[in-house]
């Protein structure tokens, strides 16, 4: 598959995953109470950079894909780090499409009575 496209699909995941879900508060949450048990002070203090940043996660995870595959060149570098960049406007499209979305499937429904 085209590096490009890998490196788009790595920052779509990545937004997905830690912008749009509860999936890094989640993880925090168990490894504090593994960690610490149920006492303690508030697992929200906890650091988790940059586990819970979607630029940076797509940075390294992208930069790790152009290395680990032989990719690595500066015009593939410099495309990772403007898709790294792009995150939070392809996490307002994300949004956007998921309510377009539900707003057909509420359309469709009412079309159909059910």
């Amino acid at each position: 598959m085209e590096p490009t496209i890998v490196l788009l699909l790595i920052t779509l995941a990545m937004v997905m995953v830690i912008d749009m879900t509860d999936f890094v508060e989640s993880v925090k949450r168990a490894i504090w109470r593994w960690v610490f048990g149920k006492n303690g002070r508030d697992y929200k203090d906890f650091p988790f950079k940059p586990f819970e940043c979607s630029l940076c996660m797509s940075w390294w995870l992208g930069l790790g894909y152009l290395i680990i595959w032989g990719e690595w060149t500066l015009p593939l570098t410099v495309f990772q780090l403007f898709l790294s960049i792009m995150t939070p406007v392809f996490k307002d499209i994300l949004i956007l499409v998921k309510a377009f979305s539900q707003k057909i499937i509420d359309t469709i429904f009412e079309w159909y009575d059910l």
